[in-house]
């Protein structure tokens, strides 16, 4: 299937779910991440900050920072179509609603920048995944730019509700797959 045609299926699905049902389950996936002793032995983490319907991660954010992990979030660069790498220390104070959409990003004057180098594990967002790594993203192309910037990419990790999964994801030669997938109900690592 087309990719356009799988983002709007996919995404059907997703916006049927009532927000308690993406709060439970999105528990259940954060308490499989922070089992992986990959998550564990991290150091700096890029996480999105969930909107909508997305797998929430503002808990998870919170905690990754109570356990003394640095944690790192996009900031996506409308002109350039690139993302740039803040840290964040206080959820409260380091996002706050930017953009015509009211994404949870630093304002300008809370930026704080590193080195995407840092980076020991990045938790992808996306629409759909299937179990060989394949991502259909939202089609900006973000996050394909950002990773091929790696030397050597960090641990990928999407975070993603069962009805996100699909068969076969098309790939592009520019694709970078995942390396797990977590859904409410499995750990699947790529194959």
């Amino acid at each position: 299937m087309e990719k356009n045609v799988i983002r709007k299926a996919v995404l059907a699905l997703r916006e049927e779910m009532k927000t308690e049902e993406i709060e439970e389950k999105s528990q259940k996936i954060m308490s499989r991440l922070r089992e992986m002793v990959l998550f564990q032995q991290s150091l700096v983490i890029m996480t999105y900050v969930g909107f909508g319907s997305e797998v929430a991660t503002l808990p998870f954010i919170a905690e990754s920072l109570a356990l003394g992990k640095r944690v790192v979030v996009p900031v996506c660069m409308p002109k350039s179509k690139e993302l740039l790498i803040s840290e964040i220390k206080d959820p409260k104070l380091d996002l706050q609603p930017q953009g015509r959409i009211g994404l949870l990003e630093p304002p300008k004057e809370r930026l704080s920048v590193i080195d995407p180098q840092e980076i020991d594990l990045i938790l992808m967002p996306g629409i759909a995944f299937d179990r060989q790594g394949g991502r259909v993203g939202y089609g900006a192309g973000y996050y394909d730019r950002f990773l091929a910037s790696f030397k050597k990419c960090p641990l990928l990790v999407a975070l993603s509700f069962d009805c996100q999964l699909v068969e076969a994801v098309p790939v592009e030669k520019h694709d970078i797959p995942v390396d797990w997938i977590i859904t409410e109900n499995e750990m699947i690592p790529a194959t």
